[in-house]
């Protein structure tokens, strides 16, 4: 009896270890015989004698040894591997007999590791996750000039709440919701008084997606990157509402789509109440082109269709650039990245070319990044350089992929510089994460000034 029970014990951590488990917990006793006139024998001896059950030369399956429930989900998890792989060629009947032994003998092949697609097709695909920011900033847009005498800083918190579920074959859901507040404001060039901003929870994503081999399409607030993020790039407080559709083809991807994105989080600097009033629609354009598997190069097109809608609207003020001229972008841009190594590169460079920017419009720039970081190593570090003039990008709102704003506002100075970017992961979803930059105007000579007072921030991330 104790030779039975040890030859059990060994089967079982042996067939527990070889799939993959680590518990052994189990509803039924994993060590109970399944009895001798139990259905589950005849259901195995028809799958061996379909060739599904491996190792009976003869197609039929000892039902004279009595086996144990681990013994008996071995058998069944090698069947289920064993259909996996002839699946096209399986009958109905056979079909419906793995399923019996798959629930019936789940607790067992779960502990083993062994996923069971039709408990699995049953439980909730919902799944949540999210992420708390806890940042302290000094000149965050670049409003303190080296001929000022104090800087802007401020203490910003940020909470989001992402979700995904599938909703029928090749569709899935995608939504957030994110609240971000700010206290302890203080403007540049101001006295020691100081202000706390609060906001509530709005809706950053609520997006369809679906999706075949060769293509996509996003509907409702979805979330994309165009290029290499230089004239927009989504996530947290940047979205889009419309349509974006990708089809792929080979080693190119294209894109288009059409979207209002006037309501996008803390644009306009209308967080609180939510924005009403006109919209700003613009048409989306991507291509890809992948050269490997590590390397690409990437076409991008942001143009607004109705810039106008932004002159002095309950948007913008008349005293802004984008007040008096619109929201005038039609944005084109070509960049790259590759990864080599440790390291990662990658550039663009943008042009504005909507006719209805002022006459002495910086429309072009460009921006460079480089990454080095190792796989088990918890640090990393980026050197970004950037060139863009006042209306190359959109340095106001900031709904690029860059590190900072590419200048103190739209239409305003631009700027040109370095930046420093250093982080170190202290636990699997925790990081900290230090930014540096010392900026100059895009045309120190225009501007009037030489350089921006430096810009830091320090931020705590946490995932769950």
């Amino acid at each position: 009896m104790k030779l039975r029970m040890k030859r059990q014990l060994v089967l079982a951590l042996g067939i527990s270890l070889m799939f993959g488990g680590t518990s052994l917990a189990a509803v039924v006793n994993p060590f109970d015989d399944v009895p001798a006139n139990h259905w589950a024998y005849d259901s195995i001896s028809k799958l061996a004698q379909a060739g599904i059950v491996d190792g009976y030369s003869d197609g039929k399956f000892k039902g004279g040894n009595v086996l144990t429930r681990y013994e008996m989900a071995a058998v069944v998890g090698k069947a289920m591997s064993n259909e996996a792989k002839q699946s096209n060629q399986l009958k109905a009947e056979n079909k419906v007999e793995l399923e019996k032994l798959e629930a019936e003998f789940s607790t067992e092949l779960n502990n083993m590791g062994v996923r069971v697609a039709k408990l699995e097709e049953n439980a909730s695909s919902i799944k949540f996750g999210g992420g708390v920011r806890l940042r302290y900033q000094v000149n965050p847009s670049l409003k303190a000039k080296n001929t000022g005498i104090s800087d802007q800083s401020r203490i910003q918190e940020r909470l989001n709440i992402d979700m995904s579920a599938k909703v029928i074959d090749k569709v899935n859901f995608y939504g957030d919701i994110s609240n971000e507040w700010t206290s302890n404001g203080r403007a540049q060039d101001a006295s020691l008084h100081t202000t706390t901003t609060d906001s509530s929870f709005h809706i950053d994503r609520a997006e369809l997606a679906w999706k075949n081999s060769d293509y996509s399409v996003s509907a409702g607030r979805f979330w994309t990157r165009l290029g290499q993020g230089i004239t927009w790039n989504s996530g947290v407080g940047n979205y889009l509402d419309g349509f974006y559709g990708t089809y792929k083809f080979d080693k190119v991807s294209v894109s288009a789509g059409y979207a209002d994105f006037s309501s996008c989080y803390n644009v306009f600097g209308n967080n609180t109440t939510g924005y009403t009033g006109n919209s700003l629609n613009a048409f989306l354009g991507n291509v890809k082109f992948d050269l490997a598997k590590n390397a690409s190069i990437t076409i991008a097109n942001f143009k607004v269709l109705n810039p106008e809608n932004a002159k002095a609207s309950t948007i913008t003020s008349t005293t802004s650039p984008t007040g008096r001229y619109g929201y005038a972008f039609d944005q084109w841009a070509v960049g790259g990245n590759i990864k080599s190594g440790n390291f990662g590169f990658n550039a663009e460079v943008v042009e504005n070319k909507s006719k209805d920017v002022p006459s002495d419009a910086q429309t072009k720039g460009y921006v460079t990044k480089l990454n080095w970081g190792v796989k088990g190593i918890p640090y990393s570090i980026g050197v970004e350089y950037f060139k863009l003039g006042n209306w190359a990008t959109d340095s106001t709102y900031w709904k690029t992929a860059m590190w900072m704003p590419g200048g103190n506002g739209t239409g305003n100075d631009g700027a040109k510089g370095f930046g420093l970017v250093t982080q170190y992961n202290f636990a699997s979803k925790a990081n900290v994460q230090f930014r540096y930059y010392k900026l100059k105007p895009y045309d120190e000579k225009k501007s009037g000034f030489s350089s921006y007072r430096p810009a830091y921030a320090l931020a705590v991330n946490f995932g769950f």
